[in-house]
Formats: C-alpha cells, sequence, structure tokens
C-alpha cells in the first residue's frame, strides 16, 4: 500500500538534514521477505541487524542491564552509539553493504513494473 502511494523508491527522511532512511520502501520489502523466508544472506542479516539496533523503538533503556548488552552487541559488530550524521555512519554501511542487494531489488522492481 506504502509503495502504490509513496512510489518504490521513496525513503524516509530525518529531522537531521540530508538524513534519509538507507533503503527504499522497495527495498525494505524485499529484505523483509528474503528474511522471513529464510533466503537472506549474510550481509542482508548483518544490515538488517543493524537497521534494527538503531530503531529508536528497539533501544533498551539508557545504563540498564539490557542498555549494556546492547552496547557490547554494536561494539561487537563495530560500530558504536556515537556514530556521526549522514553521510557515514549506520546508514552508509546499510546501503553499502546492500549494493548488490539494492541492485537486484531494482532490477525485480522494474520486471514486475513492466508486466
Amino acid at each position: 500500500m506504502a509503495m502504490n502511494h509513496l512510489g518504490n523508491d521513496y525513503r524516509p527522511g530525518s529531522v537531521v538534514p540530508d538524513c534519509r532512511f538507507p533503503l527504499s520502501i522497495a527495498e525494505v520489502s524485499a529484505l523483509a521477505i528474503d528474511i522471513e523466508l529464510e533466503l537472506a544472506t549474510d550481509d542482508q542479516l548483518y544490515a538488517a541487524g543493524i537497521i534494527a539496533a538503531h530503531s529508536p523503538y528497539g533501544q533498551p533503556e539508557v545504563c540498564s542491564r539490557d542498555w549494556r548488552t546492547y552496547v557490547a552487541m554494536l561494539a561487537a559488530l563495530g560500530l558504536s552509539i556515537d556514530h556521526g550524521p549522514c553521510p557515514g555512519g549506520w546508514r552508509h554501511l546499510v546501503r553499502d553493504r546492500l549494493q548488490p542487494f539494492r541492485r537486484a531489488a531494482a532490477v525485480a522492481s522494474v520486471t514486475v513494473a513492466a508486466e
């Protein structure tokens, strides 16, 4: 429904200037389908984990036991909650890691649109 209303290539923005979500609606949908069907590659799972780790609704209460686990998990991935604003940081990492997947999703989207 969102793809029909906003378009396949829509990427939500942030209140931070020049920051956009790293994937389009079509790419997120394809990623979710691959994960659900257990077809996702290691890079797809890694990127999905990074996205989930940086979700404001997925972060535990600061200084709690879960917070320490969360920060340790980010450190194990080589990440930090202190990543700077765009263009670097986790958004860039997700887009870079999923470059081949994003190309394949774009081709599939064009193919479906042509049919």
